[in-house]
């Protein structure tokens, strides 16, 4: 048997050996590969990026109102991501 011979061998049996798999494996992808909660990182990303909203309105603005649109839009990116 050559090399040539060999090698052809070795790809078919690995051919064989992938398509086995393949017909094995699950036609969907399984629920823990798509469906994962939001990191950490983000949501207190998010937090902290609506709470520097908020202090910044508050302290160009005097007024305590101005808080209120920072935390609504910090929330409705957490809610986003969750």
């Amino acid at each position: 048997m050559t090399d040539r011979e060999r090698h052809d061998a070795a790809n078919a049996e690995q051919v064989r050996l992938l398509r086995e798999a393949l017909a094995e494996a699950p036609a969907e992808p399984r629920p823990e590969d798509t469906e994962r909660p939001p990191p950490l990182v983000a949501v207190f990303a998010c937090l902290f990026a609506a709470l520097g909203l908020g202090l910044n309105l508050l302290g160009y603005g005097g007024e305590v109102e101005a808080l209120v649109p920072a935390l609504w839009l910090g929330g409705m990116v957490v809610l986003g991501l969750a």
